[in-house]
């Protein structure tokens, strides 16, 4: 039985994130777990790290997975470096510091963890929360406070993203997911959002304080923040800038539902990817350039 905080790292409880993650996917659990990471940098992990489902996950039995000190990971994996696998109650929190993210008044923790997934397919995310095969989904899952860095931004397709059990596809019942204050690079879509179809939406998004913004070649190429077939879904205060493309796609800053682009399935169908009670505020969009013959939106 699991139950209270356990130290990973060199010197830790666990010397790997992926051992930790291994014992939380086999263990009951006995109360809230935190896995504390204590170490500079993570470089004996194997990925993906897959956290999956645990039948005593609940609000009281949460899994966070927190930094300490300053901390990266990084290495290759062709589908994701972090992913949640029909897993509930789960956070990943990049801040070795205590701040409570606000969007007004504008208040934002430290991002002291690192994911690079230097995977040059184009199958790849950084971090990816996916209903499984089973149709198990993930609920009151949040990440936060986190860097994310991809291949490229004509390579990895999502930066971070929740939908189906395949990357860059939509998924069923994936909901109350929170998506706050991280920096996101070097991938195709910053952000990437989705339910199965018009009739069967994903329930409760929030995407708040996220910086999507870094200059070329480490900008995000197609859209920064993308989302379909949700309801009640909040963007705000939220930094996009720097998604260039000449190519055949267009070319979104925060496209909520719009579709019509290319290399997610779920993305050709137009209008019916139907976002419902959408609130988006206090967000700056910057520049957003498709020099092609396709077309460019700062918010679609």
């Amino acid at each position: 039985t699991l139950s209270g905080t356990y130290t990973v790292g060199t010197a830790g409880n666990f010397t790997t994130l992926g051992a930790a993650v291994n014992a939380y996917n086999n263990s009951c659990l006995g109360g809230a777990v935190i896995f504390s990471l204590i170490d500079a940098s993570y470089t004996g992990e194997v990925f993906p790290i897959n956290i999956n489902a645990n039948p005593d996950a609940s609000a009281t039995n949460t899994l966070t997975i927190k930094a300490a000190v300053p901390t990266s990971i990084s290495g290759s994996s062709i589908t994701g470096m972090i992913q949640l696998n029909g897993a509930d109650f789960v956070t990943i929190n990049g801040s070795a510091g205590n701040t409570a993210n606000t969007v007004c008044p504008a208040s934002a923790a430290t991002r002291d963890l690192t994911i690079t997934n230097t995977s040059a397919t184009v199958t790849s995310a950084v971090v990816w929360l996916g209903t499984t095969g089973a149709g198990d989904a993930v609920t009151n899952a949040s990440v936060q406070n986190c860097i994310l860095i991809g291949n490229a931004a004509t390579t990895t397709i999502v930066g971070l993203g929740a939908g189906g059990a395949t990357i860059g596809t939509g998924g069923i019942s994936n909901n109350n997911i929170s998506f706050i204050n991280n920096d996101i690079r070097a991938c195709q879509f910053g952000i990437y959002s989705s339910g199965a179809s018009a009739t069967n939406k994903n329930q409760n998004l929030t995407i708040n304080l996220n910086t999507i913004n870094a200059a070329a070649p480490n900008n995000v190429g197609l859209c920064g923040i993308y989302s379909a077939f949700v309801n009640n879904i909040t963007v705000s205060g939220n930094t996009v800038s720097g998604m260039a493309n000449a190519s055949s796609s267009d070319v979104v800053g925060i496209n909520l539902g719009m579709g019509a682009l290319s290399g997610i399935a779920t993305t050709t169908t137009g209008i019916a990817d139907g976002i419902s009670n959408a609130t988006i505020t206090n967000n700056t969009v910057g520049s957003v350039i498709q020099s092609g013959t396709f077309a460019a939106a700062g918010i679609a």
